[in-house]
């Protein structure tokens, strides 16, 4: 089974998933969520996002106009880092489980999730 992203009639993404016998199905309950999040002060790490059940994994991509690298992890200890461009996918199960700090104040990250 894979997943495929979709258009509804009033052109809203919506997860599509082929079936076992190559059919398109809606992933039900299932929709797209993107966002962008700047990390406010450098040195104090913030949540991603608010709370919101992610059912396939959230990409999360350090915005190329970024001074420096952003780290990536959970709220005790965010420390894999991202260099300006660079993306990684997390299979968490809540957006508020990945946080962010930067060393320049300003910098950020987009992210795409599928939530349910």
């Amino acid at each position: 089974m894979g997943l495929m992203l979709g258009m509804t009639e009033d052109r809203q993404p919506k997860v599509l998933r082929l079936t076992g016998d190559g059919e398109l199905a809606e992933a039900l309950g299932a929709r797209l969520v993107a966002g962008e999040k700047t990390v406010t002060t450098a040195g104090t790490p913030e949540a991603l996002a608010a709370s919101q059940t992610v059912l396939r994994g959230v990409t999360v991509r350090a915005k190329a106009s970024n001074t420096d690298s952003i780290l990536v992890g959970p709220q005790a200890d965010p420390v894999f880092p991202l260099e300006p461009g660079e993306a990684v996918v997390l299979y968490v199960g809540n957006l508020d489980d990945v946080w962010l700090d930067a060393a320049t104040s300003g910098d950020g990250v987009s992210y795409l999730a599928e939530v349910g």
